[in-house]
C-alpha cells in the first residue's frame, strides 16, 4: 500500500503546490520500482523496508497498486493488463484479489479472492492515470454492477458478485461515483 502514500503525497503537493512532497511521492515510487517490482510475475511485491523480513511472494491484486504513482509506463502497462486476464484478476464483478488458479484462491474467504471496493477505485485511478481509459471504463461497470448485486456490501465474490461481510458498507459507495464520473463524461450522459 506504499503505492496509495506515493500517491496521497503527491496530491498534496499538488494541492499545496509543495514540491517537497512531489519529491517525495517520486522517491517512494522510484523505490517501490527499484526494491518491489518483480519481470517475472509483471507486479510489485510487497517488500518488507523497515524491520526487515521476507515478502511472501503471493501474487495479489495490490501488487498492480504502484501504477498508480509510477513513472515506468512498461511496468505500468505489465501489471495493470492483469486486469482483463481472465487467468489472473479478471472477473465478471471486479478484480479478483487472488489469481483465479492460485492455491489459496477462495472468492469468499476474507482476504483470499474477494472483490474489493476501495481496492477497485485505486485500480481505477491507476488505470486512468496509465491513460488507459477503457480499462478504467470496465473497473468502474463491473464494480458498480457488483456493488448494485451486493446491496453495498464490504466485499464480494467476484465471480458471482454475492455480498459478503458487513451490509450495508459506506466504502461501497466509492462505485456510484465511478459509475458517474464516466456517465458525466459520455455524450448524452
Amino acid at each position: 500500500f506504499n503505492a496509495i502514500a506515493a500517491d496521497a503525497a503527491r496530491c498534496l503537493g499538488d494541492l499545496l503546490d509543495d514540491d517537497t512532497w512531489r519529491r517525495r511521492a517520486g522517491d517512494l515510487a522510484d523505490t517501490l520500482d527499484a526494491r518491489a517490482w518483480d519481470a517475472d510475475q509483471g507486479l510489485w511485491w510487497d517488500v518488507p523496508v523497515v524491520g526487515g523480513g521476507e515478502s511472501c511472494r503471493t501474487p495479489t491484486v495490490d501488487g498492480v497498486l504502484p501504477a498508480l504513482c509510477t513513472a515506468n509506463r512498461e511496468h505500468a502497462s505489465t501489471a495493470l493488463d492483469q486486469l482483463i486476464d481472465p487467468a489472473r484478476f479478471h472477473a465478471p464483478f471486479g478484480p479478483r484479489f487472488l489469481p483465479k488458479d492460485h492455491p489459496w484462491y477462495r472468492p469468499r474467504r476474507y482476504w483470499r479472492g474477494p472483490a474489493w471496493p476501495p481496492i477497485n477505485f485505486y485500480l481505477w485511478l491507476a488505470a486512468l492515470r496509465q491513460g488507459r481509459r477503457e480499462l478504467a471504463r470496465d473497473l468502474a461497470e463491473r464494480t458498480k454492477a457488483a456493488v448494485l448485486r451486493a446491496r453495498f456490501s464490504e466485499y464480494w465474490d467476484p465471480e458471482t458478485g454475492r455480498g459478503l461481510g458487513a451490509r450495508p458498507q459506506t466504502w461501497s459507495a466509492v462505485a456510484v461515483a465511478l459509475g458517474a464520473a464516466f456517465t458525466a463524461e459520455s455524450p448524452g450522459g
